[in-house]
Order: structure tokens, then C-alpha cells, then sequence
């Protein structure tokens, strides 16, 4: 099923959010009284929140213009498209190079777009890995150095896996320069064999749900 983008929005604009959430909960229920494996569920429930992300963007590029040149970054297990019911967010905001905005405004509006997301059943991180914080967001040039920073420099991390920044995709916006950051990323990681190593490890020591139903709900 795929959503209806003037829909959805006009239920955003309506402040008509668990709506969406028990309509994606009503797609689950459905494919499991169809059978569907846990495996079709997850790239469903991730299909259905990457449609809904680009809604969300979408309603407030309408009046917020600057949006657009913007690029919305999915990271972790949404760019992976492994989501559960219970997925939080994971996301950061590609500046554009020539982005002129006040800052009150960009603390505004970003924040609200997670908390849209929030409302629709896309939760809030408790890492605080969303673009409504500073750190996630910057142009082209602030997220290479960043995230190179943070592959060299493994206690600079913090506690998400090291994962989180090599699984990005671009879901709303200007793609290309996105595209262009994670080769840049993945080239650096090549180049370093002890980088690779640390990754390596450190994603050995993450611990995947056993249980469909532990997963899932």
C-alpha cells in the first residue's frame, strides 16, 4: 500500500497523528493474518515510515521553503529497512552549502518534524540521534569531518553503534550530495584497515533480537 501524500498531510495538518500510527498497526495485523513472515513484516513496517518520513518532509517544506534544499538522512536500521513497531528515530538533516536561516528557526522546525514523527509512532530517540539536535545536522563538508572524526576516534562515539553512520541513505530531499558524503565515508573506511577492524568488532558485539514477537511489539 502506498500512502497517499495529500492524505496523510491533511491528517498532519489536523493534528490527527495516532490516526496514522493504528493505520500502520492495521497494515501489521493484516499481513499477519495473511501469514507473512516476520522478515516481509519489518521491510513493510520500513517502506510505510519511509513513506510517511517523506510526507512529514514534505507538509513543512510547503512553508518552509529552505526545506527543500535541504536532505533528510535515515540512518541505522531504517536505511536499513529492518523496522519494527517499536523503532525510534535515527535520523540527521544535510544542510545545503548555501543555507541562510536563523537558527531559532531550524531549532523550530526540525523539532517539530520529529515530534510529527514522533505522534505518527516514529519515536523519539533516547540517544538523541534526530536532526532536531545540533550535532546532527550540518552541510556536506561538517558531516565528512564529523563522521570521520567519530570513525577515528572510537570514545568520541558515544554509546550508538558505529553502524548507525555507515547505514545512512538520503529519503527526502537533495540526494545527490548525500549520495556523494557516503561514498566519501565508505572510501575512508577502506583506506584505514584499523578503522575497518574497530568497525568490524564493535558490530560482532551487537546483540540482535531473538524474537519476532520481541521485536516486533
Amino acid at each position: 500500500m502506498n500512502l497517499n501524500q495529500n492524505f496523510f498531510q491533511d491528517l498532519i495538518k489536523q493534528g490527527k497523528l495516532k490516526e496514522i500510527s493504528e493505520i500502520r498497526l492495521a497494515v501489521v495485523k493484516k499481513m499477519l493474518d495473511e501469514g507473512k513472515d516476520a522478515n516481509k513484516i519489518s521491510c513493510r513496517i520500513s517502506q510505510f515510515n519511509e513513506q510517511l518520513i517523506q510526507c512529514v518532509c514534505s507538509y513543512f517544506a510547503n512553508s518552509n521553503s529552505w526545506l527543500s534544499a535541504c536532505t533528510f538522512l535515515e540512518f541505522g536500521s531504517g536505511a536499513r529497512g529492518e523496522q519494527v513497531l517499536n523503532s525510534d528515530q535515527d535520523n540527521g538533516l544535510l544542510l545545503a552549502d548555501n543555507l541562510r536561516i536563523d537558527v531559532h528557526e531550524l531549532d523550530e522546525i526540525t523539532q517539530r518534524i520529529v515530534m510529527t514523527l514522533d505522534g505518527t509512532g516514529i519515536y523519539l530517540c533516547p540517544g538523541k540521534v534526530m536532526l532536531s539536535e545540533a550535532k546532527w545536522r550540518g552541510t556536506w563538508q561538517e558531516w565528512r569531518e564529523k563522521i570521520i572524526f567519530w570513525l577515528e576516534n572510537p570514545k568520541e562515539r558515544g554509546s550508538w553503534q558505529s553502524g548507525l553512520i555507515l547505514d545512512f541513505k538520503p529519503l527526502w530531499g537533495k540526494k545527490n550530495k548525500a549520495q556523494e558524503l557516503r561514498r566519501e565515508v565508505l572510501d575512508t573506511v577502506k583506506k584505514h584497515p584499523v578503522i575497518f577492524r574497530m568497525l568490524v568488532e564493535e558490530i560482532l558485539q551487537y546483540r540482535v533480537p531473538l524474537s519476532f514477537w520481541g521485536a516486533l511489539f
